[in-house]
């Protein structure tokens, strides 16, 4: 580890839920520094607490105990309007669901997160294209997410976590539904 702060330092982290009666532990002590810059990946089997460490990170989700720092803000403290700032702002979120919007083309889903930031609208609409363009998805700036494959749906949702140029990205299994090529 070197002597610059950690980008991601978790302390202590964990999240316990009620599920059916019983207590579920999703993460549960759990301490990690990731440093900047570079790719860290986290693996491990179905069920153990990936996603959940995602959304924390992530500022997504409370944890039940612990700290959670990221990018120099200890996000528990924050309160949820200054979490939504901080999301907007310093997180890419690649969903292992897409949560794209249903009825907004791919173009519109990519522009959104930039309105939220009041990216000029011909500002927003050339980054979205050359996104879009990147991804491989020049052609179907027009589509709606139910008249696009499930691989071309995560090309989006790519595409939308990069929009504002975020410093960090958390992706949840994001090449899941693209062939090894696309996903490279």
């Amino acid at each position: 580890m070197s002597d610059t702060p950690a980008v991601v330092h978790l302390k202590d982290v964990a999240k316990h839920y009620a599920k059916g009666g019983e207590l579920v532990k999703a993460l549960d002590g759990v301490d990690l520094a990731i440093d900047a810059p570079g790719m860290t990946a986290i693996v491990g089997p179905s069920g153990s607490g990936k996603s959940t460490l995602l959304h924390m990170i992530g500022a997504m989700d409370r944890p039940t105990r612990g700290e959670v720092i990221v990018a120099g803000q200890a996000l528990n403290a924050l309160p949820e309007k200054a979490l939504t700032r901080f999301r907007r702002q310093t997180v890419g979120f690649v969903f292992q669901t897409f949560n794209l919007i249903p009825n907004l083309t791919a173009l519109e889903n990519v522009t959104l997160p930039m309105e939220f930031n009041h990216v000029p609208k011909e500002e927003r609409l050339r980054a979205a294209k050359r996104l879009l363009d990147q991804v491989g998805l020049a052609t179907r700036l027009t589509h709606r997410p139910g008249e696009l494959s499930g691989g071309e749906q995560q090309r989006v949702a790519i595409a939308r976590a990069l929009a504002n140029n975020p410093p960090l990205v958390l992706a949840d299994e994001p090449t899941g539904n693209l062939d090894s090529k696309t996903g490279q």
